[in-house]
């Protein structure tokens, strides 16, 4: 089927599944013919349909590209799709300080693994919500119990404490 039909259909079509089937068509289709990394990533930050970009990210996989295309997004469910399919620990660590949506820099947190990172942004994000997942990731007892008694959200530190095997670290 040609790409106008299909998107006529999407757009136009009398019946909620066929309008479906045809988005997912288009979808497909135009994802499809990209292979390339950086065509993939011009995708996913140019085109404004959703589930394009969706499907885009979906098959990209370099991670400087992925982190381009995060970064670029204005949607926060982009974001947070391609947050999730990051590994690189230094791009990560930037997603956490330079993304301003705390649903994309949660999911970053969450992936990251060092603890000195995680204990600073813990202590001190400026996002409470963001604080706790740094803190629901942390293993280390010592840092944990650093968390404890110096983070500047209740929340964060009770986190801390939960986690907190010998709470009495807490008093060190």
């Amino acid at each position: 089927m040609e790409l106008t039909v299909l998107t006529r259909t999407a757009i136009e079509g009398r019946h909620a599944d066929v309008r479906k089937m045809a988005s997912d068509s288009l979808v497909g289709a135009l994802v499809a013919g990209q292979s390339e990394p950086s065509k993939l990533a011009d995708l996913a930050k140019t085109n404004s349909v959703r589930a394009v970009v969706l499907a885009a990210v979906e098959k990209l996989n370099d991670q400087a590209m992925l982190a381009g295309v995060a970064l670029a997004s204005e949607d926060p469910a982009v974001r947070v799709a391609t947050f999730g399919k990051l590994t690189d620990q230094t791009l990560l660590a930037r997603i956490v300080n330079e993304d301003n949506g705390p649903d994309a820099r949660r999911t970053a947190v969450r992936k990251l693994v060092d603890p000195n990172a995680l204990v600073r942004i813990a202590v001190s994000d400026s996002d409470q919500s963001v604080g706790q997942a740094a803190a629901e990731t942390l293993t280390d007892q010592a840092l944990l119990a650093r968390v404890a008694t110096t983070s500047k959200y209740p929340e964060t530190r009770a986190v801390a404490v939960r986690k907190l095997t010998n709470q009495a670290e807490v008093l060190n």
